[in-house]
């Protein structure tokens, strides 16, 4: 019915045209009458073209907006505050070692914390206004890749690696920042072009803006991450990207063989280089070799497990962990997880699996459920990002994989991941106005 009326419309339009036409009898104003239509015209072409990414991802004005959903909400301040508590105990150790303070890393959360709920307030506030956000996220990428680059020329170095940059006195990673604009500005480009990504019949158009130009987004990220010798961070980018890819109607096909090509890809850098080897040698001959004996190399790993195994059902209590005291290293960082299972026991660390899966169902349950098309890849995309952060992580410190840098979101100590992850969830909070979940 409202095309029909719109083609009534358009139709009494032009034949109110043609009688005001018919109605000049000078030639020359004619011209003019004609000239200025075709200008009008012309300038509506332009207007629509610009508009046209914009408009793909506004929201519609008939949508009523919703509240922000309370079972988000509730359930990352549960987290938050679980997460907190446990760096009461777990980072105390090494931070009284380390900076003669074992309240160090408490404070520091406390200050990020802060800095996370003030950018929290403001994501939710910026998405209730979609053309704002999208601009937003179009500014976001070029600003990553300019961190990416200056991160490369004037980082600090640590562990061999060059990530962190300080800023106004603040370290920040860029390629956690990078991870974020990732799945923001596919979700963009992916949900103005989603005719074209699921056009079969023109295979070509399809290809190229379902896989090729996608793919650009997240090579660019990456090789400025593997410059960084990051490649935890390099191997996270391109699962995140691949999972938005397929999120947003990519052909499943073309992502089996991206992932794939990748895989081999990534494998022949590693080779090539030489650099993580001795990481994917010793946790193959502690998976295969009984007689291998502990060495720097299987150190943290192995002491990971010990912890994880001491805790047994119901742990030694909060506070009463043995193997953070010089056994674990990095207890306040990306081996924090076995921590929580030698104070909780096997009952806390499955609730924290438990807690962050309740968290990525109900991100992929609103996104699933969204009445914008933007709003829906972003947020599942966010979803994909958090839970396989998490499962990596647990991966590692439990030599499911070989050793490598991940952190767990929210638990692990370091302000760019936290501040990072409060904006996360602070963009899916507001932008659960636009999904219709009661």
């Amino acid at each position: 019915m409202k095309l029909s009326g719109k083609i009534k419309e358009a139709l009494k339009s032009r034949r109110e045209t043609r009688r005001e036409n018919k109605m000049i009898e000078n030639p020359n104003d004619f011209y003019k009458v004609t000239k200025g239509a075709r200008e009008m015209n012309k300038q509506r072409s332009y207007d629509a073209l610009s508009r046209e990414y914009l408009d793909a991802v506004s929201n519609p004005k008939e949508v009523v907006l919703h509240s922000i959903d309370p079972v988000t909400l509730v359930l990352f301040v549960i987290l938050t505050a679980f997460a907190f508590i446990v760096s009461l105990s777990a980072t105390n150790s090494y931070a009284d070692t380390f900076y003669d303070n074992k309240f160090y890393f408490v404070f520091q959360n406390v200050k990020f914390l802060a800095i996370g709920i003030i950018l929290v307030f403001g994501a939710i506030y910026c998405t209730k206004y979609m053309r704002t956000f999208a601009i937003a996220t179009i500014i976001a990428y070029p600003v990553t890749i300019a961190l990416l680059i200056l991160v490369l020329v004037a980082g600090t170095s640590a562990g061999g690696a060059q990530r962190w940059i300080e800023i106004a006195g603040i370290s920040i990673q860029p390629s956690e920042i990078a991870k974020t604009t990732l799945v923001l500005i596919m979700a963009f480009f992916m949900s103005v072009n989603q005719e074209k990504i699921v056009d079969r019949k023109n295979k070509l158009r399809s290809l190229m803006y379902g896989l090729v130009m996608p793919f650009l987004f997240i090579a660019v990220f990456c090789l400025f991450v593997y410059l960084e010798k990051h490649n935890s961070g390099m191997i996270i980018l391109a699962a995140i990207g691949v999972c938005v890819m397929f999120i947003g109607g990519t052909n499943k096909k073309w992502l089996v063989l991206i992932a794939v090509v990748g895989a081999a890809a990534l494998l022949g850098l590693v080779l090539i280089t030489g650099h993580g080897v001795d990481r994917i040698t010793s946790w193959w001959e502690m998976l295969f070799d009984s007689d291998v004996e502990i060495n720097d190399a299987n150190w943290q790993t192995t002491q990971g497990l010990y912890a994880i195994s001491s805790g047994g059902l119901f742990g030694l209590g909060p506070g009463q962990s043995r193997l953070k005291y010089g056994y674990v290293s990095q207890p306040q960082n990306d081996f924090i997880y076995p921590i929580i299972c030698e104070e909780l026991g096997f009952v806390g660390g499955v609730a924290v699996i438990i807690l962050f899966f309740a968290i990525f169902l109900r991100m992929m349950k609103l996104g699933t459920n969204a009445n914008n098309m933007f709003v829906s890849i972003a947020i599942c995309g966010l979803a994909m990002k958090l839970i396989i952060q998490v499962l990596l992580n647990i991966a590692v410190v439990t030599a499911i994989i070989p050793n490598t840098g991940i952190s767990l979101p929210m638990f692990s100590a370091g302000g760019s991941a936290m501040v990072i992850q409060m904006l996360e969830f602070g963009i899916v909070l507001g932008l659960s106005r636009y999904c219709d979940v009661k």
